[in-house]
C-alpha cells in the first residue's frame, strides 16, 4: 500500500515539472518570507512608479528620435538609436506589469497576446505613414515621429484607471 502511495505521489509530481518540491528549495516558504519585503509590488505606489517610469521611458525615446533630424554623422544616430534602444526596456517592463495588475489571472495568455498582435500591428501602419512624409522630407517624417512620441507620453497616464471598476452584472 506505501509503495503505490507512493508510485502515485512520483506520477503526480511527474504530470506538473514545475511544481517538484526540491528538500532545500521550497517555493511556497520562500515566497511567504519574500512577501513582507516585496508586498510594495503589489501598492497602489507601485503602480504609480510603474507608470511614471513607462512616461519616463517615452519622453526618453522622444529625446532619441529628436537627435536624429540633427544627425550629420554616423556616430550621433549610433547615439539615437542606443537612447532609444535603453528606453525600450524600462517601458516594457512598466507596460508588462501594467498588463499583469489590470488584467484576470484567466486572461493572462489571450490578454497578452491579443495586446502584443497589437503592439506590432503598429509598425507597418507606421512605415504605411511615414513613407510618404519621407518622400517629401526625412525631417518632417522625423520631426512627426516626435510629436507622436511625445503625444503618446500622456496615454498611461490618462487610459489607464488607477482602481479597479466595478464589474457590471
Amino acid at each position: 500500500r506505501r509503495k503505490k502511495r507512493k508510485r502515485r505521489e512520483m506520477l503526480q509530481m511527474l504530470t506538473n515539472v514545475l511544481y517538484i518540491r526540491i528538500p532545500l528549495f521550497d517555493p511556497d516558504v520562500l515566497l511567504k518570507k519574500m512577501l513582507p519585503y516585496c508586498g510594495f509590488f503589489f501598492s497602489l505606489w507601485f503602480f504609480a512608479l510603474s507608470m511614471c517610469v513607462m512616461f519616463g521611458a517615452i519622453l526618453l525615446s522622444a529625446l532619441g528620435i529628436a537627435l536624429l533630424p540633427f544627425a550629420t554623422a554616423l556616430p550621433l544616430v549610433a547615439v539615437a538609436i542606443v537612447i532609444v534602444g535603453v528606453a525600450n526596456g524600462p517601458f516594457d517592463i512598466g507596460l508588462f506589469t501594467l498588463r499583469q495588475r489590470r488584467t484576470d489571472p484567466a486572461w493572462f495568455g489571450r490578454a497578452f497576446a491579443v495586446s502584443m498582435s497589437v503592439n506590432w500591428i503598429g509598425q507597418p501602419i507606421g512605415s504605411a505613414l511615414a513613407g510618404p512624409l519621407i518622400g517629401y522630407s526625412l525631417d518632417v517624417a522625423l520631426w512627426a515621429a516626435f510629436a507622436i512620441c511625445l503625444g503618446s507620453a500622456v496615454f498611461p497616464m490618462l487610459a489607464v484607471p488607477a482602481r479597479d471598476e466595478p464589474i457590471p452584472g
